[in-house]
Order: structure tokens, then C-alpha cells, then sequence
């Protein structure tokens, strides 16, 4: 466990089970602590909250990820190759092919447990395609080396 600096507050250290190299404390002096309270008494009022937010579990993974070389470099090259409009029309074509599916289904079920059904499956299909094939189809393997970091952050975040 890491040292906390003297005059920080024992509520920083992150309540959290994540490892050591994974924390990233709020250091903050009494001195610029007293100032952010000074600023706007409406602004930093509760100054306890803001510390519970920097230390929850979603905003230190965030900020691992955001550390992370290879997917940083992922983001990056998914920004450059700007297959936007490329996306956007294949994400309207599987709607489109989706919305005629699900009609041409629904149009030869009779009980509603099915079109219930049909209605499950149809909109399970449209997200996995709509979250993983398309992207990959657009920005290939910048989107699977961003997806795989992504997993792998998660896991290790979880897991460990």
C-alpha cells in the first residue's frame, strides 16, 4: 500500500480492492483544499463528494485506460481514418435490413409469446451488430485493438 503524503485526508485512499500500480490518489495541500472551499461556497460545498468521485471504481479505470499506449493509439487512429459517414450508412442499411426482418417474421408468427420472442431476438441481433460488426467492418483492426484493451482493462480491474 502506498504512503498518503502528510496533511491529506485519510478519506482519499481509495476504498476499492484494486492494486496498488492501478490507484490514483486525489493529492491535494490543506492550503489549495481551503481555496477550492474559498472559490464558490456553492461550487465546492461538498468537498467530500468530489473526493468519493474521484475515488469510485468507474473513474479509476477510466483514468487507468486513459494511461493505456495501445488503446490511446487505437482511439487515435479510429479518429484518423474518419470512417464516419461510412458508419453512419452501414448502421442505417442493418436498421433498414433489421426493421424488414423483423417484419417478414412477425408477419408469419401467430401467438404473441412468439412475437415477443421474435421481438427479442431481432433487437439482440441489431445491438451485436450494430456494437461489433459494423465498427469492425469500418475501422477493422484499430477497432479490435481498442475493443481488446478495453476487455483486457476490464478484466484486469475486476479481477484482479
Amino acid at each position: 500500500m502506498s504512503r498518503q503524503p502528510e496533511g491529506t485526508p485519510s478519506s482519499i485512499q481509495s476504498p476499492s480492492p484494486a492494486p496498488d500500480w492501478f490507484k490514483h490518489e486525489l493529492k491535494v495541500s490543506k492550503d489549495a483544499e481551503e481555496w477550492l472551499k474559498s472559490v464558490g461556497p456553492g461550487l465546492f460545498k461538498n468537498y467530500e463528494e468530489i473526493q468519493k468521485l474521484w475515488n469510485h471504481p468507474v473513474t479509476q479505470f477510466s483514468l487507468t485506460l486513459g494511461q493505456d499506449a495501445d488503446f490511446k493509439a487505437g482511439i487515435q487512429k479510429m479518429a484518423q481514418e474518419q470512417g464516419g459517414a461510412r458508419f453512419l450508412g452501414y448502421e442505417c442499411v442493418l436498421l433498414v435490413l433489421l426493421w424488414v426482418v423483423r417484419a417478414w417474421r412477425l408477419g408469419k408468427v401467430n401467438t404473441w409469446l412468439t412475437r415477443i420472442w421474435t421481438q427479442i431476438w431481432v433487437g439482440g441481433l441489431y445491438w451485436v451488430c450494430a456494437l461489433f460488426l459494423v465498427p469492425a467492418l469500418v475501422w477493422g483492426d484499430s477497432f479490435r485493438t481498442v475493443l481488446v484493451h478495453l476487455v483486457r482493462a476490464l478484466l484486469r480491474h475486476f479481477f484482479a
